[in-house]
């Protein structure tokens, strides 16, 4: 029987073998514990099998979650939670830019600025494609955001500052706030008004 005391022995173990330490051996570790290297295939059930092909036949949050939860302890546990968690990432990127509500000609004030500032977005057309993607990216890249291919306010902010037009100071005061127009609860973006949420 495994009591606390094996739970927590287990727990160790993991952790100084570079496991996740959840004190529940997977397939793999215990394969790895017993040196019998047929047993991660022998506790591989038909069904776990199943269920992960159809994960990756699927290849969304969804498909992932569901091995996730039906095999907690599955041959392929890992590698599911490593993609639900970066499908989940993606999801919200994706979730952070729909939230700017950008229309059609905003979106392709983004694009104009992106190649204004050396970037390559493709046609200036306000839809974004694969090279619209890769631009953003690369800009994220060049500015130290974080590496990836979709819009947020601080990139917004960013392109405002640096995509060409000169903000700047009028009247002797820095309007770089007004530019962006955070604190006004609104992003001006080439002349257009960005609502917050």
């Amino acid at each position: 029987m495994f009591g606390k005391g094996t739970r927590r022995a287990i727990r160790d173990w993991q952790s100084f073998n570079g496991f996740r330490a959840s004190g529940v051996l997977d397939p793999v570790q215990y394969a790895v514990l017993t040196g019998d290297g047929a047993s991660a295939v022998a506790l591989s059930t038909p069904g776990d099998r199943q269920a992960w092909r159809e994960a990756r036949a699927r290849d969304d949050e969804r498909g992932y979650r569901a091995y996730i939860n039906r095999y907690p302890v599955g041959l392929h546990i890992d590698e599911a939670r490593e993609r639900y968690d970066r499908k989940r990432l993606v999801a919200d990127r994706s979730d952070r830019e729909r939230a700017l509500r950008l229309n059609r000609n905003q979106r392709r004030e983004v694009e104009r600025l992106l190649a204004q500032a050396g970037f390559h977005p493709g046609s200036i057309n306000g839809k974004f494609n694969s090279d619209t993607r890769a631009a953003i990216r690369e800009y994220r890249r060049s500015r130290g955001l974080d590496y990836h291919a979709y819009l947020d306010r601080e990139m917004l902010q960013h392109l405002t500052r640096g995509g060409g037009r000169s903000y700047g100071r009028q009247n002797g005061e820095d309007n770089t706030d007004v530019a962006v127009g955070v604190a006004a609860g609104a992003l001006l973006l080439g002349g257009i008004i960005l609502l917050s949420d």
